[in-house]
């Protein structure tokens, strides 16, 4: 069998803790997935290789775990000798073919970005149980709200009824996890650039 580590990001569900900071202070959202690429990633492949022994390990990244994996591999490559093999589910680096909506959005980040930090919300898509589990109710199956909530979904992914199952979708949206205006930020940035490419932190 295989040893399996399961990562964790900054600022999601289960990782909020700091040793100084906590989430309603901007200081803790100062981040996009850039740093986790640089800094986060690397430090999990080298604890998982130091606690088991090996020399290298298998890499399987969803969505923006792909992301992290790529900036890692950019700007730290000798990491690349550590990793045996990476999986790609779900990869976002080129994003210029993403769903209208998304474009759209990204067009006016900076406006977006003003109003965010003028009313001081740093945590994007909060994770309290209660709106979790209301969220989750609305797109049950039978809920006269659950075609809205596929809609959603679609609007920000994709449209694929083939391989979208609907029941799913109240865990799943029991389970969003929060991210900051900088790593959406970041994101919008690389939809209109089309490319992989650093923060641009403007002139």
């Amino acid at each position: 069998g295989y040893d399996v580590w399961l990562g964790n990001v900054r600022g999601n569900t289960y990782c909020k803790s700091h040793l100084r900071l906590n989430k309603y202070m901007e200081k803790f959202w100062n981040y996009s997935f850039h740093e986790m690429g640089n800094y986060d990633v690397p430090a999990m492949i080298d604890h998982i290789l130091a606690e088991s022994g090996h020399d290298q390990l298998f890499y399987v990244g969803h969505s923006m775990g792909t992301t992290m994996f790529y900036v890692m591999c950019a700007c730290r490559p000798q990491y690349n000798t550590k990793v045996r093999a990476m999986f790609s589910l779900a990869p976002v680096a080129f994003m210029s073919q993403f769903p209208p909506l998304l474009k759209l959005l990204a067009r006016y980040y900076k406006q977006i970005l003003n109003v965010l930090t003028q009313n001081h919300i740093y945590e994007v898509v909060p994770t309290e149980p209660w709106l979790l589990s209301t969220e989750a109710n609305l797109c049950r199956d039978g809920s006269p709200f659950q075609t809205i909530c596929v809609e959603i979904v679609f609007a920000l992914i994709g449209r694929d009824y083939t391989q979208f199952n609907k029941s799913m979708l109240p865990m799943m949206v029991e389970h969003l996890s929060s991210t900051n205006p900088r790593t959406l930020t970041h994101y919008a940035q690389m939809i209109n650039s089309g490319r992989f490419q650093q923060y641009d932190w403007g002139p």
